[in-house]
């Protein structure tokens, strides 16, 4: 089916080809014939060089107007091949990052597929239109998923599971009704995603390549940050989209990029923030970080080196179901301490909208 489509736009590119070039032929004849009337009519005795050199002018401008135009073409249709490969692997690359993972083969996943950037800059800033936009459509779907329903009551909690190939996940859940209008609430976010107080947007990050896609409210950015005493690079991309009942935030992370290289440990990252409009002076914020266990370049890390990750200190003496406990309670104080910090960021940026 594609190779087909790719046929018939190939044939109907060289049809619309030949059609301007048939306009250009018919109207260097038109040319040629009322020079040739008009040299009937004069002196047979002029000289007849005049009119052909206007003639083989007009063949060479058109010549190098046909040249020009089939290098552009050429130059479209490279494009275009290359943004056609890139997409098929978008669409048709593995679902998993090891063979564990093969056992996601039901539903498409947000947390089963390495991201990776293209060098080409045109594809570059299609693939973070369309990561982006494709999270912000299914972000509805992806809170309900995760239990955070459209309701107003308080919610505020980490949930550490595993995932259906084994390895642990992480995703912690906000929800709570703000004393504010919807457009402070968007405006405190925004004020939070600049004033360098936390991991946010371009907060405590710097900002990469394609600034293009900054007018289409998309954010690439990096952090570096130091875990198990090494460092560890977040590429990640941010999302801004809103109307006049609903602000929604969505980010991504990025595991592959050429131009702006990471550190070979990473994990599936995904955040989506959804500010629902409930009255003029009330909005329902609903917050969703989710986070993957660390993998490297094959496989899932060992559990003792994600704890280390963490800074979550091991014994020897202790078995697996001890150290799962370990590092449950600390990601459980973790969470609380960065809720009660995001939330007295939030509060402070509110209170400057006012």
């Amino acid at each position: 089916m594609v190779d087909e489509l790719k046929r018939l736009y190939n044939r109907q590119k060289q049809r619309e080809f030949r059609e301007r070039l048939e306009n250009k032929l018919s109207a260097l004849r038109l040319k040629v014939s009322e020079l040739e009337t008009q040299l009937a009519r004069q002196n047979p005795s002029n000289s007849l060089l005049l009119p052909w050199q206007e003639v083989a002018s007009s063949l060479a401008t058109l010549t190098a107007t046909t040249v020009d135009e089939n290098r552009l073409l050429r130059q479209q249709l490279e494009q275009l091949q290359r943004l056609y490969r890139v997409m098929q692997l978008w669409v048709h690359q593995p679902q998993a990052i090891h063979p564990a993972n093969n056992s996601i083969q039901e539903q498409p996943s947000f947390t089963s597929k390495r991201i990776s950037l293209h060098n080409d800059l045109d594809i570059r800033q299609m693939s973070c239109e369309w990561l982006m936009e494709r999270l912000y459509q299914n972000s509805e779907r992806l809170l309900e998923h995760h239990g955070l329903l459209r309701v107003d009551t308080l919610l505020e909690d980490i949930i550490i599971d595993v995932s259906d190939c084994g390895a642990l996940e992480y995703y912690s859940r906000l929800r709570r009704v703000v004393d504010a209008p919807l457009r402070h609430v968007a405006k405190a976010y925004r004020l939070m995603g600049n004033n360098n107080q936390g991991d946010f947007i371009l907060s405590k990050r710097t900002q990469l390549d394609l600034q293009a896609l900054a007018e289409k409210g998309i954010v690439y950015s990096q952090a570096t940050y130091k875990r198990n005493q090494q460092p560890w690079q977040d590429n990640r991309l941010w999302g801004i989209f809103e109307n006049s009942s609903r602000f929604v935030i969505v980010s991504q992370n990025v595991h592959d990029d050429e131009l702006n290289p990471l550190t070979p440990l990473q994990r599936f990252r995904y955040s989506i923030i959804v500010a629902d409009r409930l009255s003029e002076s009330k909005t329902l914020v609903r917050e969703m970080v989710y986070s993957s266990q660390t993998f490297d370049a094959i496989t899932y890390i060992p559990l003792e080196l994600e704890c280390m990750q963490f800074g979550i200190p091991l014994t020897a003496e202790m078995n697996d179901e001890q150290k799962l406990d370990a590092f449950m309670a600390l990601l459980n104080r973790g969470n609380q301490e960065c809720q009660a910090c995001w939330k007295r960021m939030f509060n402070y940026a509110l209170q400057l909208t006012s």
